[in-house]
């Protein structure tokens, strides 16, 4: 087994080289079990989303590899999680969702539990000795659980970082888009034939874009795109196209609309969404400067004030697009291990990865939005599980998904060692990866601590030195 390595599989595995990830890593079912064991039970991990659970009783079972865990709303306030396990002989006491107002039964022996974990009925007790059942002993077993941005965090570990701690940089950017206000539009589930890091790093760097999503090159944001930001990404940057690109101001206009209109469409409304759209088109002869250098900014304001004002108007909790202009210019931002939010106005998509087996995963999508005053988000029913090439899928997550599994396959070949990392744009790749390490390979707790928090955040990252994990 994995844990006693006579082979030297697990040290073969590890990532010694910060530009260099094994391949194995993404295949390898005996490294697959060391995550799963070592890995997993360690972590933050969103189980389901406010929304799921409204109302006093609501549950929603969250599902991690051979791990089931209840997400309960105990009472307008509070939210418990606990390990899907009846105490007796370990029956799954529930299924996906429902409301267990009046508690949880389980199926076998008729024992029953409150949804804020005690046990209120043993079948037959005197059969027990008392000691076996005391009431303590047999209350669910509850998991740490911590809401943050509209959504239910789960760790099985009780010494863990807390959430928003390990969340880093990744929490303040987004609370100042108000995402803890957001609701759910669309949930949909995809079932992907590559490991679940091979999905998650199709996402955690825009070297891809050029080559998989060509219908954004020719119009991509440089318009909004602030000179601080084209400075940081270097001239070789897939997103640094530079304003004299454009011949005049209305050329700029009418290729961030036209990036807009594209990004809107292949991400399903989900970033930008056709009323945004409406409000952008609204305002697209507006005047602008002739110089593109000095039209991009100034189309940039026109366009925040627009968007902000409409959903003022229609009684939005929006965050003030113009005062944050200069924190607007990260549209993927990655909350390790395993979960992503991807912003633009007011609206965000959300994704999340689960591992299925090594070499499978279930990739999710939200689309989320701030609701107008008065309209309540749609109750979303658990998602059908689409297979990769299936038509309902948005044409931008369908381009990354041709892009994996050929991945996946190509890692298996005979002289593919491991994956070549570019050290100023996909280094969050390594990041992650080797923070992974220091959780297999039993890291001390405040290196992991300290690691955690600094992974997180826009992606497009160089290599970090994390040398308290490399050693």
């Amino acid at each position: 087994m994995a844990r006693s390595d006579p082979d030297g599989r697990k040290q073969r595995f590890r990532v010694s080289v910060p530009d260099r990830i094994p391949a194995g890593r993404y295949y390898d079912p005996e490294w697959f079990e060391l995550e799963k064991q070592a890995f997993w039970p360690k972590v933050w991990q969103m189980a389901c989303r406010l929304d799921e659970i409204r109302d006093i009783g609501d549950f929603v079972e969250y599902v991690l590899l051979d791990r089931s865990y209840i997400v309960v709303r105990v009472d307008a306030g509070t939210v418990k999680a606990y390990e899907n396990a009846c105490r007796h002989r370990g029956a799954k006491l529930c299924s996906d969702r429902g409301n267990a107002a009046h508690g949880f039964n389980c199926p076998f022996h008729g024992w029953h539990w409150d949804i804020a974990g005690e046990c209120k009925r043993v079948f037959q007790p005197h059969f027990f000795n008392p000691e076996t059942i005391g009431p303590e002993d047999i209350r669910l077993r509850e998991v740490r659980c911590e809401a943050w941005g509209g959504a239910v965090f789960i760790n099985p570990d009780d010494d863990a970082l807390p959430l928003r701690e390990s969340l880093g940089r990744f929490a303040p950017m987004h609370e100042a888009r108000n995402v803890a206000a957001m609701h759910a539009r669309f949930w949909i589930s995809v079932r992907v034939p590559a490991n679940w890091k091979t999905v998650i790093e199709a996402f955690q760097e825009s070297y891809h874009v050029a080559r998989t999503h060509p219908q954004l090159m020719a119009m991509v944001q440089s318009p909004f795109e602030t000179s601080e930001t084209a400075s940081r990404n270097g001239a070789e940057s897939t997103q640094a196209i530079r304003f004299a690109a454009f011949r005049d101001g209305r050329e700029v206009v009418e290729g961030n609309i036209g990036y807009l209109t594209s990004l809107s469409r292949g991400m399903g409304g989900s970033m930008v969404s056709a009323e945004e759209l409406a409000v952008i088109n609204a305002i697209r002869d507006t005047p602008v400067p002739e110089d593109p250098a000095e039209a991009g900014p100034y189309w940039r304001r026109l366009v925040h004030e627009a968007i902000y004002r409409h959903g003022i108007e229609t009684g939005r909790p929006m965050p003030d697009l113009v005062a944050m202009a200069d924190n607007l210019d990260s549209p993927v931002n990655f909350a390790f291990p395993n979960f992503f939010l991807l912003p633009m106005f007011g609206n965000m998509a959300s994704y999340r990865i689960r591992p299925l087996d090594a070499e499978s995963c279930m990739m999710e999508i939200w689309a989320l939005e701030l609701f107008p005053a008065g309209e309540e988000a749609p109750r979303l029913p658990t998602p059908e599980v689409w297979e990769v090439g299936d038509p309902r899928i948005p044409e931008i997550p369908t381009q990354d998904f041709a892009n994996v599994p050929l991945q996946q396959l190509g890692m298996h070949a005979a002289h593919m060692e491991y994956l070549r990392i570019a050290v100023r744009s996909e280094g969050m790749i390594s990041n992650y990866q080797r923070l992974i390490d220091g959780f297999v390979f039993g890291a001390p707790r405040e290196a992991l601590r300290q690691a955690q928090a600094e992974v997180s955040g826009a992606i497009d990252q160089p290599i970090a030195e994390f040398a308290f994990l490399d050693n």
